[in-house]
């Protein structure tokens, strides 16, 4: 567990400490908690302490409130600050971001208000702690922009490099050492006129496209899960393919997404990137499941497993980096590509159909992460790197059945919340 409120208090000189426990209970803002969850102490800072720890944090807050919560047999503490508009929000939330390592797992902002979570071992208890109590929209639509290259093959550990590549040529499109780093690149991939998309967000909402130019032909796929999109003399842009993507997606925190799917071979069966018939691999799956009976508790042995830290960490020299499952196992590091291949392969050693998901996190950067089928349920979309189940900042559009990445973004994404609820 990193550190507190207290401590971005501390590191920013403030004489104050976190609120009181001795000073005067406010009103509990959570009223109709759900059975196991129970308000044990709440505390209203008194102004003038806002007003120091506000100073101490570069940032205007109109109220700095504390509750202490049971929540289902352990103890969480949520801590408050309401701002008077969202740049001062802003402020804050980077301050406690820094406190929390960069994990928006721990710190939250939704709009005026930044909500931190702290004094909780149970990371997926914390991650649905702002859901039960309702800081949190539970669902988002969001709109993303951006230029991808369609991929048919490519070296994955270049990925991250070319994206890079593309990032600083659009800042300077004439430098001519970065129009030769792209050149260098470019044969690590095998460009298309394809891409295939979910037809689904994360729930029941379906998801919407416009391309541009506009795609030459689409069919969707029998179980309705993916559409292919088909593209002719796609413009270049620094040598490689380029198609404008616009996508409008659902996300709502923890759904599952309905589908007509049964597994089958292509969702059970080994790939060049999920070896699921490894011996060290079915060897390991045994292990980590054992005494699960059902694909739920096999999903949820693999998810607290794969925590970062206990047994893989979250770490290596590549950011963006896929060193493949058998590598990352002997290693023991690797980034999200990492754990989700990992994933995806010990679900199909232990029998539960999986497959790869790939799009962004809000307010943070790309992200892979999986979802199992559960038979006459769907598909749950659960994230490798934080042991949970997916929220409603996980904004998919990318779904792998065999491990191969679809496209190459070549330009950072915009994104746009158009509503929430």
């Amino acid at each position: 567990m990193r550190s507190s409120l207290a401590a971005v208090l501390l590191a920013a000189a403030l004489a104050a400490s976190m609120l009181n426990p001795s000073a005067a209970c406010g009103q509990s803002p959570f009223k109709a908690l759900p059975p196991g969850w129970k308000t044990v102490q709440h505390t209203d800072a008194p102004a003038e302490q806002v007003a120091r720890i506000a100073a101490g944090l570069g940032a205007r807050i109109s109220k700095l409130s504390n509750t202490l919560l049971e929540a289902e047999g352990q103890t969480i503490q949520v801590n408050i600050a309401e701002c008077p508009d969202e740049a001062e929000a802003e402020k804050v939330h980077a301050a406690f971001l820094r406190a929390h390592g960069g994990s928006h797992i721990h710190a939250l902002k939704n709009g005026r208000k930044v909500i931190e979570l702290c004094k909780c071992p149970d990371v997926p208890l914390v991650v649905k702690a702002p859901y039960v109590l309702g800081l949190v929209p539970r669902t988002v639509t969001y709109r993303l922009a951006f230029d991808a290259a369609p991929l048919e093959k490519s070296d994955d550990m270049a990925w991250n490099a070319m994206f890079n590549a593309f990032l600083a040529w659009r800042a300077a499109p004439e430098d001519r050492d970065t129009l030769d780093r792209i050149a260098a690149l470019r044969p690590k991939f095998e460009f298309g006129n394809r891409v295939r998309l979910r037809t689904c967000g994360l729930g029941k909402e379906k998801s919407r496209y416009a391309f541009q130019p506009k795609a030459a032909g689409s069919s969707v796929a029998p179980d309705g899960d993916t559409a292919e999109y088909t593209f002719a003399d796609l413009p270049e842009k620094a040598g490689v393919p380029c198609v404008g993507i616009t996508a409008t997606v659902t996300s709502t925190a923890f759904a599952v997404v309905p589908t007509q799917r049964k597994a089958g071979p292509e969702l059970l069966g080994p790939t060049p990137f999920w070896p699921s018939d490894d011996a060290e691999v079915v060897a390991l799956a045994k292990k980590i499941t054992a005494g699960a009976e059902t694909a739920e508790k096999k999903v949820g042995a693999i998810l607290a497993w794969l925590m970062p830290g206990r047994n893989i960490k979250f770490a290596g020299p590549v950011t963006g980096s896929r060193y493949g499952v058998r590598q990352t196992l002997k290693q023991g590091f690797g980034h999200c590509w990492d754990f989700s291949d990992l994933c995806v392969a010990l679900c199909r050693a232990s029998g539960v159909p999986a497959r790869q998901v790939a799009g962004w996190l809000h307010e943070e950067s790309g992200h892979v992460w999986a979802e199992v089928l559960i038979d006459g349920n769907g598909w749950q979309q659960v994230d490798p790197t934080s042991g949970t189940a997916c929220t409603s900042r996980y904004i998919p559009y990318l779904a792998s059945e065999t491990g191969r990445m679809p496209l190459l973004y070549l330009s950072m994404p915009t994104v746009e919340v158009l509503r929430t609820k």
